[in-house]
């Protein structure tokens, strides 16, 4: 007789013995009088010890005698989830044809007992091992983590959500934080890989999945007319626009919440309808202050804020910008042929210091630099350009020059600034079949030409202000054509990539928005897109570049979503600290995930 059946024999018969050796051998055993009581759960525990316990023989003894008498039941499927967790009981379960109903387990099952082409007739798609792994504890994670790496598959399918695996780097941070949640106490074994997912872990998905579903996304407000112009506060936070309601006829201002487009104020101007005619490409008819916005109405220049309305200056207006982030503006009078400067509280004209009037309605192009240091205003012969403030012109450029002697041009169709000292303008041939662009260089008090490029025919000219894409208007008002202000070279349209012709961007601490109407069948819109720092707590962690660290840096320090930023700060510098080595399609790198490299 064997020494494990002398044991059991020993005990049931109260031998002293055996009851020490039984002692000595495991921890915390049942009674030896509670063996025959042993069911249920406290059977399939006994059953699955792996300590040589002569209580397991004797358990999984009476499992097959129950089975044989009563079928599997309850008792298998107790016995399959708990198999995941012990090793030698999943092998005994395999080989004594012990498989439960439930297919989650039994798939699991099949893959730790190395049964893999079974495993992948029944699992193709491994949405019944996540589940598995899901619902498991830590042991068990361990497990189907071990026999993914046995079985030469990647542990990601067992961490994404869709049917395909999916690197840690190519989940945006919700998603990530969520996936290393589910791997338990499990961590890679390179130290890149294993830092990144301490950090991850450390993270509370719930949190995170909040904060992120709290940010702003890309939105459309749909108006029920024609649009006028758009403008964004400095800081991105506030938007206003005009249209005419269709319906109705009445002309409206709508100041809003930048970040959710929820209505602020509501104002009913209908003298805003010579504005609406007045909005160009070249020409800006609002201009917000942050606390204001400053709107050109048929009768003048007017302030909106908190609900209220004041004219500030009588006259006609042919355009108004803001100056920088200081709360100041400069508009243009036509019928007085004068600039006009500012603030929310007050304007002060400014008399024209030269031999220039832009009386005439075609001297509407009015720009301002980003730092609101320098203007230029334009008609189609000539270009002036003036201190911010206004007080001052600093050079007059006159077209004087054509393309080639057959073809003229018409003048100056716009005129924009990429940077504070840099200036591009828009110029085309009297026969409308070409125009040029021409990069100018602010030197001094003079203007020097750095770059020129024939392009096909453009209306106008537009910027979205600080990213230096220019934005074309077709001569036929159908079509858009975007080009990079650096290189004067066709470009990517970016922010823009919905937009239909005309279109006025406009773009302030990240945020663009843009108002966009069609000749047939309206669907006129405002639409407004988030600002990079919010997008990227959308995007995969792996398009997260190093120039994003500085970005998460500082908004890491913010009161409002500062431990979302400083997750993803910490993700930028863990990929880019170390030599992590990121793959391309279906296979990762040789460090691609932070899950040890399985490949």
């Amino acid at each position: 007789m064997r020494v494990r059946d002398r044991l059991i024999a020993g005990v049931a018969a109260g031998n002293r013995w055996a009851i020490w050796v039984l002692r000595l051998t495991v921890r915390r055993p049942p009674a030896v009088g509670e063996w025959p009581a042993l069911a249920g759960a406290d059977l399939v525990a006994a059953a699955g010890r792996g300590d040589g316990h002569p209580v397991v023989d004797y358990a999984r003894r009476r499992i097959l005698d129950t089975v044989a008498a009563h079928g599997p039941g309850d008792l298998v499927e107790e016995l399959g989830r708990h198999a995941l967790e012990a090793r030698e009981l999943a092998a005994w379960c395999r080989a004594h044809d012990l498989e439960p109903a439930e297919p989650t387990i039994a798939a699991a099952l099949l893959l730790v007992t190395g049964h893999e082409a079974r495993y992948h007739a029944v699992d193709p798609g491994h949405g019944l091992l996540r589940a598995a792994f899901a619902d498991g504890g830590p042991t068990r994670r361990t497990r189907l983590l071990a026999a993914l790496a046995a079985a030469g598959l990647d542990p990601a399918v067992v961490a994404g959500n869709a049917a395909t695996a999916e690197p840690i780097w190519d989940l945006p941070i919700a998603d990530a934080v969520a996936a290393v949640a589910r791997f338990g106490a499990w961590r890679p074994a390179g130290p890149a890989a294993a830092a990144l997912f301490e950090r991850l872990a450390a993270a509370d998905p719930q949190r995170v999945a909040a904060a992120v579903a709290a940010l702003p996304e890309a939105y459309e407000l749909p108006l029920p007319g024609r649009p006028g112009d758009v403008a964004l506060s400095a800081d991105g936070t506030r938007l206003a626009y005009h249209y005419r309601d269709a319906g109705r006829g009445a002309v409206w201002l709508v100041e809003a919440d930048a970040r959710t487009g929820a209505g602020l104020y509501r104002y009913r101007r209908d003298r805003l309808a010579d504005a609406l005619l007045l909005a160009s490409p070249n020409c800006r008819t609002l201009a917000h202050l942050g606390d204001a916005v400053v709107g050109i109405e048929g009768d003048g220049l007017y302030r909106y804020r908190r609900g209220e309305c004041t004219r500030l200056i009588r006259g006609e207006f042919g355009g108004v910008v803001r100056l920088g982030a200081g709360g100041r503006f400069v508009a243009i009078q036509l019928d007085r042929a004068r600039m006009v400067s500012g603030t929310a509280d007050g304007v002060t004209p400014r008399a024209p210091d030269g031999p220039w009037d832009f009386s005439d309605l075609l001297g509407r192009w009015l720009s301002a630099a980003p730092d609101g240091r320098h203007i230029v205003v334009g008609s189609l012969d000539r270009l002036v350009l003036r201190t911010g403030d206004s007080r001052r012109t600093i050079v007059q450029w006159a077209r004087d020059r054509a393309f080639d002697d057959n073809f003229p041009e018409t003048g100056f169709e716009g005129a924009v600034f990429p940077a504070p000292d840099r200036l591009v303008t828009l110029e085309t041939y009297a026969t409308g079949r070409h125009s040029r662009l021409t990069r100018w260089r602010i030197a001094g008090a003079t203007l020097e030409v750095e770059a020129e490029e024939t392009v096909p025919p453009g209306l106008g000219l537009d910027i979205v202000d600080g990213t230096g894409l220019l934005v074309l208007t077709a001569r036929d008002r159908q079509g858009l054509r975007y080009y990079d202000a650096a290189t004067l070279e066709p470009a990517e349209p970016g922010p823009l990539a919905d937009a239909t012709a005309p279109v006025y961007p406009r773009h302030a601490a990240g945020r663009s928005a843009f108002v966009t109407w069609q000749v047939e069948l309206p669907r006129d819109a405002v639409r407004v897109s988030p600002t990079r720092l919010e997008e990227l707590a959308r995007r995969p962690l792996r398009e997260l570049t190093p120039a994003d660290a500085e970005l998460l840096d500082a908004a890491a320090k913010a009161e409002t979503d500062g431990e979302l930023y400083g997750l993803l700060r910490d993700c930028v510098h863990l990929r880019y600290g170390h030599d992590i080595v990121l793959g391309r399609g279906p296979r990762p790198g040789d460090d691609d995930i932070a899950i040890g490299g399985v490949v």
